[in-house]
């Protein structure tokens, strides 16, 4: 059984330009002791 489970992640950061994707459906799942970075 997962500790965390992510579905289609979505992140939209305004800029002078417009609204910019950061993230666009990310999903992950993570089992305890697991550890994720995102840069």
């Amino acid at each position: 059984m997962p500790l965390l489970e992510v579905n289609d992640l979505r992140v939209t950061l305004q800029t002078a330009r417009g609204p910019a994707d950061a993230l666009r459906e990310v999903g992950f799942t993570l089992a305890r002791g697991q550890t994720l970075g995102l840069i």
